[in-house]
């Protein structure tokens, strides 16, 4: 009885893996196809009171959220740490709540600084894979 308990859930989890894993990687592909407009939008509207920091924030968003698909699809491999993976989606949730539910610029700075250092740590893991 037990063994056959122990087959049936490691077959559930392989399921469960495998769907989940697909569903990141096509969640991933929508993200990418809505995000990167909404930013250049965004982006273009930001430059015309700050052209400096408009800019800026245009090319450096434009890039993260490009490697989006491919850390996404690199980190299926377990290659990029799960703590990073945490931290991005923490500091999501972070940005939500600081920028839209409960506004307090400071805390939603922060918030982005938790994005950097997680895309940081992701870069950092990619890139040695790669060696």
């Amino acid at each position: 009885m037990m063994a056959s308990f122990r087959s049936a859930t490691c077959s559930l989890a392989k399921i469960a893996e495998t769907w989940l894993g697909t569903a990141v990687i096509w969640l991933t592909f929508v993200a990418m196809l809505t995000l990167v407009p909404g930013v250049i939008a965004l982006g273009m509207l930001a430059r015309r009171h700050a052209p400096r920091l408009g800019t800026t924030g245009l090319v450096l968003a434009c890039a993260g959220f490009l490697s989006l698909f491919w850390s996404t699809v690199a980190g299926s491999d377990n290659v990029v740490p799960a703590w990073a993976g945490l931290l991005l989606a923490a500091s999501q949730i972070l940005h939500i709540v600081f920028a839209i539910i409960v506004p307090v610029h400071a805390l939603d700075g922060l918030a982005w600084g938790l994005t950097t250092i997680g895309f940081a740590a992701a870069a950092v893991a990619l890139l040695r894979e790669q060696h």
